[in-house]
């Protein structure tokens, strides 16, 4: 058993709740944590695992066909469990996953927590999130629903922001995505985004990147990054828009450098990834597979454009975990270069 989960079930039993909720989130990294919880936990014997273990539910990530399958027992525990802190918890998680068709039950469990002084504040919470989430049309987006009640628990009033997702832009994009950025960056940074870019033309996609880079960058940098490398570099980059926006200000002179990935790095189409982030800031030159496995690329550009697009790649793509170092060095500059 995992050390972390074994201290929270001793926190539990000893009635150390407030250990419980400084760590049970760093438990929910790991998967067999909530295999623990839905297979084992929420049976076990002692009543303060059986609570332990539904807050874990409560809270965690669960694919939809898992929850699919422990919805009913999930239900089962709601109506008669003797703890009434498991019974108010799996109201609270069938809410968190979906409650198919028991929303009356749910609705009546959620009122009987309500008038426990423990439960009432969370009850209160849960309750309006039923209509909330159906008013969203949120059923075709298990990964969006989530999210969404994420963000709701932080900050009920997000409900308002959402409602204008809804309204100004086309949901069936990224719907997770735009969620997932409320959930983290909140409220207030979502509907600045909105102020200033839901009457363009971009998807819920670029949107939901555009919180990204808010949170790192002033609107007037995203704004430059936009005009000078468009839209399709908003995904990978939108967490480098202050470095990108820094580089496109530089007053650098134009150098040529030659960076080498070393890793798992040829055969998984990396070459061909590394050419794309290159295309989508403008930066010219040429990338091969050499005999040692590594990647090489010459690129004619500032210093600080190189940064980024090294820094992207390693950090933010779906490469990262591949490449294991990188070279960088500056080379005698040539004849002009062209696109990848």
């Amino acid at each position: 058993m995992n050390d972390l989960l074994e201290d929270l079930i001793e926190a539990a039993v000893k009635g150390n709740w407030a250990f419980v909720d400084e760590n049970i989130a760093k438990a929910l990294d790991k998967g067999s944590i909530k295999r623990w919880a839905h297979e084992q936990g929420i049976h076990d014997g002692n009543l303060d695992v059986r609570d332990l273990s539904m807050s874990m539910l409560e809270i965690a990530f669960i694919d939809e066909s898992t929850f699919d399958n422990i919805r009913d027992t999930i239900y089962q525990k709601m109506i008669a469990d003797s703890n009434p802190y498991v019974r108010y918890r799996a109201a609270f998680t069938l809410v968190t996953h979906g409650v198919g068709d028991y929303e009356t039950e749910v609705v009546d469990a959620l009122h009987q927590a309500e008038k426990d002084p423990v439960t009432a504040e969370a009850a209160r919470r849960y309750l309006p999130m039923i209509q909330q989430l159906k008013d969203l049309g949120l059923d075709g987006s298990y990964f969006g629903y989530q999210h969404a009640v994420r963000a709701l628990r932080k900050e009920p009033d997000s409900f308002e922001t959402m409602k204008r997702l809804k309204e100004t832009t086309c949901l069936t994009h990224n719907t997770g995505g735009l969620y997932l950025a409320l959930s983290k960056s909140g409220r207030e940074k979502v509907d600045k985004v909105l102020d200033r870019y839901s009457e363009t033309d971009f998807y819920t996609y670029h949107l939901s990147d555009l919180v990204k880079a808010a949170e790192r960058a002033d609107f007037e940098t995203i704004d430059r990054c936009i005009e000078a490398f468009g839209t399709p570099s908003l995904r990978e980059f939108a967490p480098f828009y202050k470095e990108l926006g820094e580089a496109l200000e530089s007053e650098e002179e134009i150098g040529q450098y030659e960076i080498t990935f070393y890793g798992k790095v040829q055969g998984v189409n990396f070459r061909r990834e590394a050419a794309l982030y290159a295309e989508r800031i403008n930066l010219v030159g040429w990338v091969i597979n050499e005999p040692d496995g590594s990647v090489k690329c010459q690129i004619q550009a500032k210093d600080s454009m190189v940064n980024v697009f090294i820094l992207a790649l390693t950090s933010s793509s779906g490469y990262a975990d591949n490449i294991s170092s990188v070279g960088k060095k500056e080379v005698a500059v040539g004849e002009p270069m062209n696109k990848f």
